[in-house]
């Protein structure tokens, strides 16, 4: 059985890396981890600029997260910046509910268009989900993420481990679903502190109806490992897929550095995975 490489989403050191990348990814590339997903903007620098220094601390970026509005005001420069960078996958990385709700086809419209442009370059784009693509708009029954891939079929997963744990459905479940179609997974831990200690999806499987508000459940984004997620679970599924890479993301980190946060979800791939 084939093992993940590991890489992390700098979005979860975003201030580290406005105030000083070069640095910022220094520390990166000594906790263990030897490839990136940019997201978060760009950090002020260039495509050039940004492709050296992954070069100089030996960075592989796979992958990119980049709002479709990029691609919308210059798709010339949308698609070059991520070559540049030698990303092999762009993501689109959130769509508000309201957009599905009333630009339907228009988004799936620009999906499509997007897609084709990338894949021009030998770039594949990806999805990147939140909990609200697990609800399904009015008077259907099928989860807005499941009408993306099935509307626009080149448009692969980058399912997050997270939010469809707290959508309210089995990670492990979509990952087999959608097995032969993974090139990245996001892996992702929380807690809701008010709640007992499982998985939104195990309550909500169990009669739990979600809050409106993350806040009424005080939910917190948590290192890999000191979370509510089964990773055993998870980490056999996406073995078992076509992925080859799996994404650390700590959207926030409340009561520790983000840089010792994701130290911690390196060292506990390390350890419990060897990955």
């Amino acid at each position: 059985m084939k093992k993940p490489k590991v890489g992390l989403q700098l979005y979860s050191i975003r201030k580290a890396m406005t105030e000083d990348m070069d640095s910022a990814l220094a520390k990166v590339k000594a906790m263990g981890y030897d490839n990136v997903e940019f997201s978060g903007g760009r950090y002020g620098r260039s495509a050039a600029e940004t492709r050296a220094l992954l070069d100089k601390h030996g960075l592989i970026c796979i992958s990119v997260h980049q709002s479709p509005s990029f691609y919308e005001t210059d798709p010339v420069d949308a698609v070059e910046y991520v070559k540049i960078l030698g990303a092999k996958f762009c993501v689109i990385p959130i769509c508000r509910l309201s957009v599905y709700q009333e630009n339907w086809e228009e988004t799936m419209a620009l999906y499509k268009e997007m897609a084709a442009a990338f894949r021009k370059e030998g770039i594949r784009l990806l999805y990147h989900n939140h909990d609200h693509e697990l609800t399904c708009l009015p008077g259907d029954s099928t989860p807005i993420l499941d009408k993306i891939f099935t509307e626009v079929p080149e448009l692969k997963p980058e399912f997050d481990t997270c939010w469809i744990s707290y959508g309210g459905v089995d990670p492990v479940s979509y990952i087999q679903k959608y097995n032969s179609d993974l090139d990245l997974v996001h892996l992702k831990d929380y807690c809701c502190e008010a709640l007992p200690q499982f998985p939104m999806w195990q309550l909500m499987k169990d009669g739990y109806q979600k809050p409106e508000k993350r806040s009424d459940v005080r939910f917190q984004y948590l290192p890999v490992g000191e979370g509510v997620e089964n990773w055993t679970n998870i980490l056999s599924a996406i073995q078992d897929s076509t992925a080859n890479y799996v994404i650390v993301e700590q959207d926030e980190s409340r009561d520790r550095d983000p840089m010792d946060a994701v130290r911690m979800s390196r060292q506990y791939l390390k350890k419990n995975f060897n990955i």
